[in-house]
């Protein structure tokens, strides 16, 4: 693998494929979030069951979420991270996310 190149297998939908991607190499697991036209798509809960405790980082992707949705989705998951398809309101989300908490990283 190329230096600097990280991997990422999304899609993941149970327990078997998500330990799969980690014993394959992956750095990171994505599932797909409350998209209802994806074939892929998983509702919190199950979401959530592939998240916690994962032998490797796990994504969530979403679309089309209004700002309430993505705060209960980000405070159930146990989120590495969040990608957010369709969302332009990003300082809005950064503002709900950060509300109440200082990051690491401020002065």
């Amino acid at each position: 693998m190329k230096d600097g190149c990280k991997v990422k297998i999304c899609g993941i939908t149970n327990l078997e494929d998500r330990d799969m991607t980690a014993a394959a190499g992956a750095e990171f697991f994505g599932v797909i979030v409350d998209v209802p036209y994806s074939p892929r798509t998983l509702n919190r809960e199950t979401a959530a069951g592939l998240l916690k405790d994962a032998p490797l980082p796990g994504v969530a992707l979403t679309f089309q979420q209004d700002l309430q949705q993505i705060k209960h989705l980000v405070e159930f998951q146990q989120l590495d991270s969040l990608w957010l398809a369709k969302f332009h309101k990003m300082l809005y989300l950064l503002q709900i996310l950060l509300e109440g908490e200082s990051h690491p990283d401020a002065p």
